[in-house]
């Protein structure tokens, strides 16, 4: 399924990052980085048999991680984990628009593409948007930014500002004519006012006229509703697993 080959790919560019290590191989897809950040670690896919080893490498890693499952995965490899102990913690949905041409009013958010000496101001509303504020941000900015450059092509990221205070990020990067939409984020104090619904639409407006075509996403599933709104539909899946 291309939605989900894409969010590897996205995953796969911090491997730009000093300190991360992704091993990718036919029988696995694994990324091991610095931080203490489940999400940021673990296995993005694997084959029948291959799962006890996968489980030894993360594990010796000594950092929280997830085992993805998705659309790819195989059946024996759901019952593996499910014998080792593993439960869902999430389901993520996996969604795709194709791009119209659509014009939608704005929430009076004044986005722009992010210039370079704008890198901590974005980087600091990202941080607090996802809940990452109290770890060890310097590791996470070194994983990250490297991925301004991704084997997807660039990423494009965005900063909104309102009344010329920055309070919304996104990003989205091409490959080919299928654009990849991802941080997309706003500061606790400035939901529900339609800021994530317009960073979302400028993102797919500037990847339509990059050249894209089609754009996809993976949602919270506290999100869906905004994506689909917007002509995202859910495709499938990616489950999060932990070992109980």
């Amino acid at each position: 399924m291309r939605a989900e080959e894409l969010q590897w790919q996205g995953m796969r560019a911090l491997d730009r990052a000093a300190k991360v290590d992704v091993l990718d191989r036919p029988d696995r897809l694994t990324i091991c980085t610095p931080l203490d950040l489940p999400f940021f670690n673990g296995v993005l896919h694997a084959v029948p048999g291959a799962v006890d080893e996968v489980i030894e490498a993360m594990t010796a890693h000594g950092r929280p991680w997830l085992f993805r499952t998705g659309p790819h995965t195989e059946p024996e490899v759901l019952a593996e984990l499910d014998a080792r102990g593993f439960a869902v913690v999430a389901d993520l949905p996996l969604m795709a628009c194709s791009l119209s041409t659509s014009p939608e009013p704005s929430s009076g958010l004044e986005i722009a593409p992010l210039a370079p000496e704008e890198w901590p101001v974005w980087f600091d509303v990202f941080v607090t948007s996802f809940g990452f504020a109290g770890g060890d941000l310097g590791e996470l900015e070194a994983t990250v930014r490297p991925a301004e450059n991704p084997g997807v092509g660039q990423a494009h990221r965005a900063l909104g500002r309102l009344h010329a205070r920055p309070l919304a990020t996104g990003t989205y990067a091409l490959d080919g004519e299928d654009a990849i939409l991802f941080d997309i984020g706003t500061l606790p104090g400035d939901r529900r006012a339609g800021h994530g619904r317009a960073m979302t639409r400028w993102l797919l407006d500037s990847a339509r006229t990059a050249g894209a075509r089609t754009a996809h996403l993976l949602s919270s599933p506290a999100g869906e509703a905004l994506y689909a709104g917007l002509g995202f539909e859910t495709v499938g899946t990616i489950a999060l697993h932990e070992q109980r």
